[in-house]
């Protein structure tokens, strides 16, 4: 076995803890000492090089595919959520799926999530954008840094608890198969403007309290794109409420009725 991690806190034991199990190899990028006020750089580690400047976006072009480019990408991304079975929460009847994209369920294949990133960044306003937003629960996590490759923006992914600093912003978040639970975003600056993207726009529950972690922020929402969406729950319904000004971009739609998924349209979100 192998642990990859980009950094590691060499006075806290982990190391230690991991390389009792058998055949584990450890591997950090960084090492450091987490003491006092300011963590210090290991002294027996070789010297970490300064990062490197990130990239300015003066006179940047972002991707756009043509229609027959995105509709091949498009019919891929509908495939991974489309005849999948529904397995129905047993407390709340809630119908859901396990999907690649949001449980693994077959493992992820990354040119899958190239190809979903590539028509994100082709139908939503990224240019409009300072930062990206999403959650680092599930599929947003890996969609969300394959669209910042191509966009060259920045992004922050909200943690569901609470983090350790006051820079943060939270709310509460009633989603549909798990129930209520708190959300936090940190990283943002008044004035930022914003676009989240997220694996599944589902009850909504999620997204909505992202964008109130943005609001509260003092960041500006200048749109939200979504890998599919589930028309039958409702989600954009319950945005359209309370964010009116949002705009919402799904790549795929799908209903959660009976015993497995099936193919949906946009129409079928304003049913």
């Amino acid at each position: 076995y192998q642990r990859r991690v980009h950094g590691e806190a060499c006075n806290l034991g982990g190391r230690q803890m991991l390389e009792k199990i058998p055949n584990m190899s450890v591997h950090s990028l960084v090492l450091f000492h987490a003491t006092g006020t300011h963590t210090t750089a290991d002294p027996t580690a070789p010297p970490t090089p300064p990062p490197s400047p990130h990239p300015s976006r003066q006179g940047f072009s972002f991707p756009t595919l043509t229609a027959s480019e995105l509709q091949p990408k498009l019919e891929r991304v509908k495939k991974a959520f489309v005849g999948v079975p529904i397995q129905p929460n047993p407390k709340s009847g809630y119908p859901y799926s396990n999907f690649t994209l949001t449980d693994f369920v077959p493992m992820l294949l990354p040119d899958l999530v190239e190809d979903m990133a590539d028509c994100c960044v082709s139908m939503a306003p990224f240019a409009n954008a300072d930062i990206i937003v999403s959650e680092s629960d599930r599929g947003g996590g890996p969609l969300t840094h394959a669209c910042a490759m191509r966009t060259n923006q920045p992004y922050c992914l909200a943690n569901w608890y609470a983090p350790n600093t006051e820079l943060s912003s939270g709310a509460k978040a009633n989603v549909g198969y798990s129930g209520e639970g708190n959300i936090y975003v940190s990283g943002l600056s008044p004035g930022m403007k914003v676009i989240v993207v997220d694996d599944m726009l589902s009850s909504g529950g999620t997204a909505e309290a992202l964008f109130q972690c943005i609001q509260q922020a003092g960041g500006i929402l200048v749109g939200a794109v979504f890998a599919s969406e589930k028309v039958n729950t409702k989600g954009r319904a319950r945005l359209a409420k309370s964010f009116p000004n949002v705009p919402l971009i799904s790549l795929c739609y799908f209903s959660s009725v009976g015993t497995e998924t099936i193919e949906a349209s946009h129409k079928d979100t304003l049913i």
